[in-house]
């Protein structure tokens, strides 16, 4: 080189530029038009984002955002929706809980005393003969430092089946007349993959059954929910949260979320959605698109008022 530069530190200086794009970035996807939750407190709500190859590129007013577009850009107009970011947690069933909610009793309770307490307030309400049935239980949280026996259902309610689901998913604990609606009795053979626990001091029922068990009182207790009920339940997820009253918007539509953590841990975005869904007309857009890149882990999915 004439000017003093070595080729070397030519080669060198071009392989360095190479890294920058002579082209500037834009963003391939823009939702517009929406109730944005930034989860930001000093900016919590914005009216759209930009996303550009899997990550947030821009979130601000629509104006803003929409200046960045260019022709080949797909806009969604969201009509006033709200949008989430992904809830991250290892593990969740939304919709299932919120229809928990209107049909069980929630036995997330602190000592066996207090859930004897809850069903016989429920059965009180409940006609004659009809299931009385509870979720989230957890022998780990009780003070009681034993799990629930068949004699401590009996002697919450009597004259009303109970069936109370396990939060682990892996057990039910049952009174004698939901075992007996179910068709157990105590030389009912364990099926295969499944458990009848018997008491090993007397070889009477204990009242807990598990894994495939579980199938006996599948058959039995009604699973009638309606299209209302999934409308109603969504309203009740947030009670699965301690900050329940964050998830409230002024919308009663909603975005249905979809969401990603994304495996690369230099790009700590989470994806946004996927399908816009109306929770009070019943009507779905034809579409779904979710904002991922590749190589992204998707789990489950979460709507709000």
């Amino acid at each position: 080189m004439n000017d003093g530069t070595t080729r070397r530190e030519f080669l060198g200086a071009l392989a360095a530029f190479s890294l920058f794009p002579l082209e500037q970035e834009k963003p391939d996807l823009i939702l517009h038009n929406g109730h944005v939750v930034t989860m930001n407190a000093a900016d919590p709500v914005a009216e759209a984002v930009a996303i550009s190859q899997g990550r947030f590129f821009a979130v601000g007013k629509n104006a803003e955002v929409m200046n960045l577009a260019t022709p080949s850009v797909q806009k969604i107009d969201l009509e006033g929706r709200t949008v989430l970011p992904g809830f991250i947690d290892a593990h969740s069933h939304p919709a299932e809980a919120g229809l928990s909610h209107l049909r069980m009793v929630d036995c997330d309770l602190r000592s066996i005393s207090a859930i004897q307490a809850a069903l016989r307030e429920r059965a009180a309400k409940t006609p004659a003969g009809e299931w009385v049935l509870g979720f989230k239980y957890d022998d780990t949280k009780t003070t009681d430092a034993r799990p629930l026996s068949i004699a401590d259902l009996d002697a919450a309610v009597a004259d009303h089946p109970v069936h109370i689901e396990h939060r682990g998913g892996h057990t039910v604990y049952a009174n004698s007349l939901g075992l007996r609606k179910a068709g157990i009795n105590e030389k009912t053979p364990d099926p295969p993959g499944g458990k009848i626990e018997h008491d090993p001091a007397t070889g009477k029922l204990s009242g807990r059954v598990a894994e495939s068990a579980q199938d006996f009182f599948d058959k039995v207790i009604p699973h009638n929910f309606t299209r209302d009920d999934h409308r109603e339940g969504v309203k009740l997820i947030p009670r699965c949260s301690p900050r329940r009253e964050s998830l409230r918007q002024p919308k009663r539509r909603a975005i249905r979320l979809i969401y990603a953590l994304i495996k690369t841990p230099a790009i700590p975005a989470i994806c946004f959605i996927a399908r816009i869904v109306s929770l009070t007309t019943g009507s779905s857009m034809p579409w779904s698109k979710r904002v991922c890149a590749p190589g992204l882990a998707t789990s489950g999915f979460a709507s709000v008022r």
